[in-house]
């Protein structure tokens, strides 16, 4: 600070000899280079206007204010005798505090610095050399006593600036005017030959100040371009650098105090100083600030850059925006929030603090200053820098959202991307995309572009554009674009083109042509909104907003506007490569894939297996095998579709219309689905239609019904007296639901469970059984087509060890429903246990018991008990496992049982009068001959049966057991398969029989013939079941619920109570007075 003595006193010096200047002002703080009062210069410059305080007005004037014409540019001697001769025009205007107010207007005539000055009086009289020296000495004082916070200011700073320093990509682009720069000249005049570096006032902190060879010498920090030869301008860049310490920039003790919290405690918290919004007007308060026409803003209503009130006390302060240079004037509590605002925008000004009690009014525009470059012309502050994190492209990303654009280059094309957001889900599979500059190729997938950054993180981008205008979806990117195709116009297309101009031009007030971007040529949000609304009154074409930002170009947007009109949507194409074959007359065609979010894809290893005709045993087709990565990339999708995506924020009547939707295209192609199903699982196909397609039609349609009927209840709870209390229950659903659904039902067990999953809401990953995957799939195809959103509903064929095992340990999973053989139930239920408590809901085993009694109806009770053991081929979980006849019918049961056994016919399934197909799989053929062995070893009377037919594919004949008591294995545990054990007990024996049908370890549904009522409900009140037919068996219907007891399960499927299972109660209390 040595220099800033040796300055004072040359320029204390200098100033004993000039014009007095107005008093000090408290406010009032310069840089060294200029003293208030002080018009530093080796000759004698023509007399300057002068600016008077408001003491210092003559009565007389209190009402005047006077604004002069404007004039030639000041920067010789002839401007300036100009200036003195010219004529003032006068306006009032009423002051709320002080009469005769001067008012100071600097305006800038286009292309030119010319100045407009206002002076109510010549300069004052009491103004003494005395004045002068004290102004000086008192800013001397102010200065020096600032030299410690300065240097801790500094101190502190440097620190910031080691760490946050940046150098400028592109030469020229910086806030510095480079020295050989000449900007364009407003009116074509080059810059007198005055206004040289030799007549420039300068600083340097060896060398003093000096002003050399001047005629008109003007205050040297006007003109950056000469001035950051010795002085270096303060660059404004992303909060690098607020102000230069060592060139000696002076503040009030006010900003000083305010820039110091700022630079200390403000920068670290990214604090503003700025208190309020900018004003457009001076107000009458003097604190407020003139903003007016700043970055070139003309808006206040004038060319000049000061607005004004004619109310205002007096001008506290305004700005001139020449180009990249700012100029202050005072107050200095300004200066913060000019800061401010070019840190937020994140361009480099250089930034040139005037004093404003100076004995020259007028500030010229320096006409070799280089046109200023908005942000768009300026291409290097929005190229994406990939050697950083992925948070730190997506903010970049973001903030350049929607205008400029952030890009980058692919195949040598710039790429700007909008639409940016952290993506925290597992890599997608895609189109990968070389990226310049990029550690890792870009990941183009159904949503959208993922981009990496150099921590491994992923940010997705939504839409991308090239450098004609054309915008489209990201995930389009490489690929054909539907929305390019070349269509043929109607004559009334063609006059719309007309219309659509008209449109445009009302809107952008230019000539519309056919590659005109609507946004370069100025358009805002607002606009968009206006021109989707035209378009829906004057051409019936309904629009949204996004079609305008995918569309900018005027071609373009004609085409999209074509395409609306049309009903075209610009959706990709839900496509696959199906598998194709022809059976039961009609030409099949099904997915092979796994189908996770919308898509069927491989899986992650690409493993497949194949799936076998039990028919004939012959391969059907090959069927990608799920890993517990895709059961992991399945899950998220469900999760993001329920957390993030369209159906978690659906309206519960939509998600009934889409479940309606569904049901009817499950009918539509009914036969085929029972086709598949007859091919994949065995089922004779009639009963496939009926029962298999039938029933789960049924069922969608059911719960499709409940979607906007789940409701929760209002509890009178005690008042908190004097306040009042109310408490009601919302029933929400749980999130991403888990389905393990079996092989002998594939798809009206995936209906049963999953219908009333997504009518309460939830999102569904199912895993069909690895042998019968087929309908499932097919299934998912025609969920697509209803337009359930991606991610809602998930299928992945596999085993039941990897991935049912990986689904019920899965943390985001939060209800598992698995209906299955009660060891795999037992085994699922420890690992949701484990994992995150998940709810589960079991549907198992069975052994239940259909009891006879000798009051029956025989011919409906062995029809009924026929069908009871061997419909589905005994691939039923509640097929009757054991048959208690009392003993005086038991040998008249029996035989007019075997008639109808003889009756059944054996055969393909496809065949129409096939009463009895294959067995599902190999596996289970084996265990049933294994079962029946057992049955004869340990003595039970084997009546016929028992062995696979003599024919090819999985058949097992109809098998009858009798004389079985209850220690026997087959007495305990369950065929799954075309096996009838009979039992029989004494006449009258009730509680006897009660005891055998009970002694089990399951309980899913039981049955009682008998015309005594009486008899009847006695039975069913003490069977241990938790379904009981009376004179009938296996009527189930999609409203009644649907579940066992003991080792059977727990948890319901069907009717109301199956809606409890994927829901959840949520208690809300409140008061009030």
């Amino acid at each position: 600070m040595s220099s800033a003595n040796s300055i004072f006193k040359m320029a204390n010096k200098e100033c004993k000899d000039k014009a007095p200047g107005p008093e000090a002002d408290p406010v009032l703080s310069s840089l060294v280079s200029k003293k208030p009062g002080c018009h530093l210069s080796r000759s004698t410059p023509a007399a300057p206007p002068c600016i008077a305080r408001p003491s210092e007005l003559a009565p007389d004037q209190s009402n005047e204010l006077c604004v002069s014409e404007p004039g030639p540019s000041p920067r010789s001697k002839e401007a300036q005798s100009a200036g003195k001769t010219r004529h003032a025009k006068t306006f009032t205007g009423k002051t709320n505090r002080n009469k005769g107010k001067e008012l100071v207007k600097h305006s800038r005539a286009k292309g030119r610095g010319s100045p407009t000055s206002v002076s109510a009086s010549e300069k004052p009289a009491d103004a003494t050399n005395n004045d002068d020296i004290r102004i000086i000495k008192n800013q001397m004082q102010v200065l020096m006593g600032l030299v410690p916070v300065i240097s801790e200011m500094k101190s502190a700073y440097d620190s910031y600036l080691e760490d946050s320093r940046e150098e400028s990509e592109y030469e020229g682009n910086s806030g510095i005017v480079n020295d050989d720069v000449a900007g364009p000249s407003g009116d074509g005049e080059n810059i007198p030959d005055a206004v040289t570096q030799d007549s420039m006032l300068y600083f340097d902190k060896d060398l003093g100040p000096n002003c050399r060879n001047s005629n008109t010498c003007f205050p040297a920090i006007e003109y950056g371009q000469l001035y950051h030869r010795h002085l270096e301008i303060l660059k404004i860049n992303s909060l690098k650098t607020v102000c230069d310490f060592e060139r000696l920039i002076l503040l009030s003790e006010e900003a000083m105090s305010d820039l110091k919290w700022w630079l200390n405690d403000g920068l670290k918290s990214k604090k503003s100083l700025v208190r309020e919004k900018p004003r457009a007007t001076i107000k009458s308060d003097s604190s407020c600030y003139a903003w007016g026409a700043v970055m070139n803003n003309n808006d206040s209503g004038t060319s000049n850059s000061v607005t004004h009130d004619p109310n205002a006390e007096a001008i506290n302060a305004f700005l001139h925006s020449w180009d990249e240079y700012v100029y202050i004037f005072p107050p200095f509590n300004l200066i913060p929030r000019v800061l401010k605002k070019l840190v937020e925008d994140q361009t480099e000004r250089a930034l040139i603090i005037v004093p404003m009690w100076t004995t020259q009014s007028w500030y010229p525009k320096l006409e070799t200053m280089r046109k200023s470059q908005t942000i768009h012309l300026k291409p290097s502050k929005t190229l994406i820098k990939w050697d950083q994190p992925a948070q730190d492209i997506h903010n970049f990303i973001r903030g350049n959202d929607k205008v400029p654009g952030a890009w980058t280059v692919i195949n040598k094309e710039q790429i700007t991307f909008f639409g940016s957001r952290m993506w925290t889900r597992l890599e997608p599979r895609g189109l990968k995309i070389e990226i310049e500059g990029a550690s890792k190729p870009a990941i183009v997938h159904k949503g959208g572009m993922i981009l990496f950054g150099n921590d491994g993180k992923m940010v997705n981008v939504s839409q991308v554009q090239y450098v004609s205008g054309k915008m489209i979806p990201a995930s389009k990117f490489g690929k054909e674009d539907a929305s390019t195709q070349k269509l043929e116009l109607t004559p009334e297309e063609v006059q719309m083109a007309d219309t659509l101009k008209g449109i445009w031009k009302g809107i952008l007030n230019t000539e519309i042509d056919n590659t005109l971007d609507f946004f370069k040529a100025g358009a805002g949000s607002m606009d968009v909104i206006r021109l989707v609304e035209e378009v829906k009154e004057t051409c019936d074409v309904k629009l949204v907003n996004d079609d305008v930002y995918m569309n900018t170009v005027f071609e373009d947007f004609f085409m999209c506007v074509v395409r609306r009109g049309r009903g075209i949507e610009d959706k990709e194409p839900f496509t696959f490569t199906p598998v194709e074959i022809e059976a039961n007359k009609m030409k099949l065609s099904f997915a092979s894939q796994l189908f996770i979010d919308n898509e069927f894809v491989d899986s992650s290893n690409g493993k497949r297996y194949d799936t076998i005709n039990p028919a004939d045993e012959s391969v059907i087709c090959k069927v990608s095998e799920a890993t517990v990565e895709d059961v992991n990339r399945a899950v998220e999708a469900a999760k993001a579709a329920f957390e993030e995506g369209e159906w978690g924020k659906m309206n519960a009547r939509d998600r009934g219309q889409l479940m309606f939707r569904l049901a009817d295209l499950m009918e539509q192609h009914q036969e085929e689905l029972a086709t598949i199903e007859s091919l994949d699982s065995g089922a004779v196909y009639t009963l496939a239609l009926k029962t298999h397609v039938g029933m789960s039609i049924q069922t969608f349609r059911y719960f499709a019904g409940w979607c906007d009927k789940i409701q929760g209840k209002t509890i009178p709870i005690n008042n908190a007296r004097p306040s009042r209390n109310l408490t009601f229950t919302k029933r929400e659903p749980m999130g991403v639901v888990a389905l393990v659904v079996p092989w002998n039902y594939p798809l009206m067990m995936l209906s049963w469970k999953m219908a009333a999953c997504l009518a309460a809401g939830n999102t569904v990953v199912l895993k069909p059984a690895k042998v019968t995957p087929l309908t499932a799939l097919k299934f998912a195809e025609l969920t697509v087509h209803a337009g359930f959103p991606p991610g809602v509903i998930n299928i992945l064929p596999g085993s039941g060890a990897l991935v049912g095992q990986a689904l019920s340990e899965h943390p985001d999973v939060r209800k598992l429903g698995f209906t299955g053989s009660t060891p795999v139930g037992q085994t699922i239920m420890a690992s949701c246990a484990k994992s995150n408590l998940k709810k589960v809901s079991l549907e198992l085993g069975g052994k239940s018991p259909l009891i006879i009694f000798n009051d029956c109806d025989l011919d409906k009770a062995v029809r009924s008990g026929c069908g009871a053991v061997f419909f589905n081929k005994g691939e039923n979980c509640i097929a009757a496992g054991r048959l208690f006849v009392e003993e005086s019918i038991h040998d008249e049961f029996l035989r007019r049982v075997l008639i109808e056994v003889e009756k059944m016919k054996i055969g393909n399934p496809l065949e129409r009068s096939t009463d009895h197909g294959p067995q599902n799989h190999r596996a289970h053929l084996e265990k049933l001959v294994e079962y029946c062995e057992t049955g004869v070893k340990e003595g039970a009377t084997l009546v016929r049966g028992g062995a696979q037919t003599k024919r090819p594919g999985l058949f097992f004949e109809p098998t009858v057991f009798t004389d079985v008591e209850d220690h026997m294995m087959i007495a305990k545990e369950e065929s799954f398969g075309p096996v009838m054990i009979i039992t029989k007990f004494i006449d009258g024996d009730i509680e006897g029989m009660l005891r055998s049908a009970n002694a089990t370890e399951f309980g899913l549904a039981s049955g009682v013939f008998t015309r005594d009522l009486d008899k009847a409900m006695r039975v069913a009140d003490s069977l241990q079941a938790g379904t009981v037919f009376i004179n009938t068996y296996n009527k189930t219907d999609v409203a009644a619920p649907f579940g066992g007891f003991k080792q059977s399960g727990f948890g319901k499927d069907l009717g109301e109570e199956a809606l409890n299972e994927y829901l959840k109660t949520k208690a809300v209390t409140m008061e009030y007075n």
